[in-house]
């Protein structure tokens, strides 16, 4: 079960990762599941594009936040999955904290 929802709602946690194989390459597809309010939904990317997703938010003011490493190759080990699949849920922790923040400071500065 996830954890409580904070106040704002916003939610994110990264909870599997599922190895494919397609036209003989291996690649990994990560499950998230994200709450806003009372509506939740669950995508499934892969890293190059929860990477575009990083490079996105770099473009807005105050993201600093590293993601988790590229690799050179193809990893589809159970520890290497296992391993990121802690970094990206660190990753989408803060991404969701910052999330909250950035409502807080609105909602703030609109009353």
């Amino acid at each position: 079960l996830p954890p409580a929802v904070p106040a704002s709602g916003v939610y994110a946690d990264v909870r599997a990762a599922r190895n494919y194989t397609h036209s003989s390459k291996t690649f990994t597809v990560y499950e998230i599941h994200l709450q806003k309010d009372h509506f939740t939904w669950v995508v499934t990317k892969r890293f190059s594009e929860i990477c575009r997703f990083h490079s996105q938010c770099k473009n807005l003011h105050g993201f600093t936040l590293t993601r988790p490493p590229k690799t050179f190759r193809r990893h589809a080990s159970a520890k290497f999955v296992a391993s990121r699949l802690a970094q990206l849920r660190n990753y989408f922790a803060v991404v969701g904290f910052m999330l909250r923040c950035r409502w807080v400071h609105h909602r703030m500065s609109t009353t």
